[in-house]
């Protein structure tokens, strides 16, 4: 178990600027790289793949935490030179690789794990981006997925209200929202097996904001702001075809088989 001492000296060796601090406490991202190291731990990991991987923070922080060869694959979409020489800067073997389309450069069975943490909601087609994770995972490895939970308490709020949950301009460009159980459908989809579920939230504002993120949510978990999921991959999947046939051929009467523990 890593000392907070030592996960201290880890984030001053990243070099962390202010903006990239803000950042970071607005979205709780110790503690969701907390949860990422919680599954990870007790793995045999020699080899790490970020997937959208940006300024190269939480892939900097694993390569520094395990001492590993860590990878990171990105768009780099906003700033792209600023963003790609952080991520070098901080360790990585980056490559520029558009996560919707291309095929990741590397070998199938190639890594231990795979960090795909809010990514997928950006993803026009994740679909290919879950094959190609996939294929470069060896099995038995690790996936950790996070992802915004459709499900968390200001979304139904909004929905009761009328509101849409989902702008068209969406202010953190997300293209689609997910709940656990659509998660968990993906995922099986895709040759993976879920094993665990954490829910993680974001720092709360205010008097309510402190009794609904350490009363409600404590006591009703998948209210959370966050999904976080472990998986392991059992067997190469390759999808493609419609959803109808894949929940015929594929799902059938398995998904009872997968359900995780909740933790």
């Amino acid at each position: 178990m890593i000392t907070k001492d030592r996960r201290a000296n880890i984030f001053q060796d990243l070099e962390i600027t202010e903006e990239e601090e803000r950042l970071m406490t607005g979205s709780n991202l110790r503690r969701r790289l907390h949860v990422a190291e919680r599954f990870l731990n007790g793995q045999e990991i020699s080899s790490i793949l970020d997937v959208g991987c940006g300024r190269g923070i939480i892939g900097g922080y694993m390569l520094r935490r395990y001492m590993c060869k860590v990878v990171g694959i990105d768009i780099f979409q906003d700033d792209p030179e600023s963003d790609l020489k952080s991520a070098v800067k901080r360790g990585l073997d980056v490559k520029k690789v558009d996560i919707n389309v291309e095929t990741f450069p590397y070998p199938d069975d190639t890594f231990d794990a795979v960090l795909f943490l809010e990514v997928i909601e950006h993803l026009r087609n994740y679909h290919h981006a879950l094959n190609e994770i996939n294929r470069v995972l060896r099995r038995g490895g690790v996936l950790v997925l996070s992802t915004p939970n459709m499900c968390k308490t200001s979304n139904i709020l909004r929905l009761i209200s009328g509101k849409g949950i989902l702008p068209l301009e969406s202010r953190d460009k997300h293209l689609w929202l997910f709940s656990y159980d659509q998660i968990k459908t993906l995922l099986i989809m895709h040759g993976f097996k879920p094993q665990n579920v954490v829910y993680v939230n974001y720092p709360p504002r205010g008097l309510f904001g402190y009794v609904h993120k350490n009363v409600v949510c404590h006591m009703v978990k998948r209210l959370g702001d966050i999904i976080s999921v472990k998986a392991s991959k059992v067997k190469p999947v390759y999808f493609e075809g419609s959803l109808e046939s894949i929940f015929k051929e594929r799902i059938g009467e398995d998904i009872e088989m997968f359900q995780p523990k909740e933790g």
